[in-house]
């Protein structure tokens, strides 16, 4: 288990004398959780840990349960039991000499920080290159031979890889096999990783398909784990890689999951457009734009781009243009109906308005979004801990996170194109141009068990098995897909609360 690289000694002096102190890391990779009712303090790693030490089993919290089957959650502290809470990422929980529980959080990143500045930018590659391979020591050292690793194909999975080569650090691979479906096609990066595999020239790679996936047992498993549902359901559908890196025997697996937030900025166009009229104004901006598509200014591609740049100037004109975007989506969908009307509850997700990218970054990563990370960083590491191994984020490295949270915008977006600072490491480091230049964000995160459900889905009993449960009722149910994502919390719940009964 990696202790908190942000937490040292003086954030215990900062805190008057306390007789309990529980810490979770930057990203919380080690759930903690405690119950807390005034009277009784009760801390674990999971939630049944906690109910184990109870006398009597815990109330739920219907709010937070309504909000997990309609699909409304941002990121807090409660769980659906009340009086037990996870203690935040980065944050420390603690119990004063007088009694009183307190919260501080020991690492947080500001959305309005200025942009680090080096001499050059090479230097800021440099640097990059050195953090990548600081956070593959960090990761590693002291259990090199209980490490393996993920390989998609995909940026991320391919420079931790790149990193781990650079430090002379090999290890075993497990790759997901996306089944053989035109569907699949567009999230198979298999192709990629591939070549990846042939430069670096590694032969010792498990493919892990989903033959052996039992969707119904692996649900039933997660809800005894986590007393109930998940957040995010995306660990359980990668639990077929998981139970193959425990009968390996290898006890840490390394993932490339959180890259998108920060390290590879997968951040909007929009964001980096609204950035660049806070800092440059709008004048210059149009100026830009203008003299950059003086030769096609009437092309379908130039004036998608103008009505880009033109949401990205204001708040007001973003959401004014995403309305109308909802709007024309809405009656598109009403003709594929034939104006019989939409199915109940639908609805459209209002879309947010960033600033600038780091704005965009900081939610995904500790603002209300963040939801989707922590969620399944929290529920990964609750299941790896059941299975057998521990899940390690080389690109969540606080180094590297503050480093490239603190980036200028041109390392992150350039020429239209997101993710610029990993693909210029992998071209740095020569690796082939397909895998650095490609620019769809695809890769299946559990291609082949999400197969296996879409198959189970083709039954027309299926979803009829869910719709009597306790709080079915609640889930919204605009497609078959939205009704599953709502249905499989409520399954787990039932199932747990039968657990308990017998």
């Amino acid at each position: 288990m990696l202790t908190p690289a942000g937490f040292d000694k003086n954030h215990l002096r900062a805190l008057s004398n306390p007789s309990l102190v529980l810490a979770r890391s930057e990203f919380g990779q080690e759930p903690l959780y405690y119950y807390y009712d005034q009277k009784t303090l009760i801390y674990g790693h999971t939630i049944p840990d906690i109910i184990q030490k109870l006398e009597t089993h815990p109330v739920l919290d219907h709010d937070e349960v309504l909000k997990l089957m309609a699909q409304r959650r941002t990121y807090t502290d409660k769980t659906i039991y009340q009086h037990i809470y996870s203690v935040e990422p980065g944050t420390i929980v603690y119990l004063t000499a007088q009694g009183e529980l307190k919260k501080h959080r020991y690492w947080q990143l500001d959305p309005n920080a200025d942009d680090l500045v080096l001499k050059s930018d090479q230097a800021y590659f440099n640097r990059f290159d050195e953090l990548m391979q600081e956070s593959l020591h960090h990761n590693t050292q002291g259990c090199e031979h209980d490490i393996a690793g993920e390989l998609s194909g995909g940026l991320d999975s391919s420079s931790i890889l790149t990193a781990a080569q650079s430090l002379g650090l090999h290890y075993p691979l497990f790759m997901h096999v996306a089944p053989e479906n035109p569907r699949f096609d567009q999230v198979d990066d298999s192709h990629l990783a591939k070549q990846v595999l042939s430069y670096f020239g590694l032969s010792d790679v498990s493919f892990v398909d989903a033959k052996n996936f039992d969707f119904f047992a692996e649900l039933e498993f997660a809800a005894r784990v986590f007393a109930g549902p998940a957040s995010c359901i995306l660990p359980v559908m990668a639990q077929n890689v998981g139970r193959a890196v425990a009968q390996s025997g290898k006890r840490i697996l390394l993932s490339g999951a959180g890259g998108d937030e920060c390290v590879s900025s997968h951040a909007p166009e929009s964001a980096y457009l609204a950035g660049q009229f806070r800092e440059r104004g709008a004048r210059a901006v149009w100026q830009a734009f203008f003299k950059e598509q003086a030769s096609s200014l009437l092309s379908f591609t130039t004036l998608k781009k103008a009505e880009q740049l033109f949401k990205a100037m204001h708040p007001a004109i973003f959401h004014v243009l995403s309305r109308s975007e909802s709007t024309a989506k809405l009656s598109y969908m009403l003709c594929r109906q034939g104006f019989k009307g939409l199915p109940p509850k639908t609805t459209f997700s209002k879309k947010r308005y960033y600033t600038s990218i780091r704005a965009f970054e900081w939610d995904r990563l500790q603002g209300s979004t963040s939801c989707f990370l922590r969620g399944r960083i929290e529920h990964h590491g609750i299941l790896a801990n059941a299975t057998g191994f521990e899940y390690r984020y080389p690109l969540l490295y606080p180094k590297l996170v503050e480093f490239c949270f603190h980036l200028p915008a041109r390392f992150k977006r350039r020429d239209g194109v997101a993710r610029y600072m990993v693909r210029e490491y992998l071209k740095a480091h020569g690796l082939p141009e397909d895998v650095y230049s490609k620019q769809q964000k695809v890769g299946g995160i559990a291609p082949g068990t999400l197969e296996n459900v879409f198959e189970l889905m083709q039954d027309s009993g299926f979803l009829a098995r869910f719709e009597n449960l306790p709080w079915a009722d609640k889930v919204v149910k605009t497609t078959s897909h939205n009704k599953l994502i709502g249905y499989i919390p409520a399954y787990m719940l039932h199932y747990y609360q039968t657990v308990l009964q017998r």
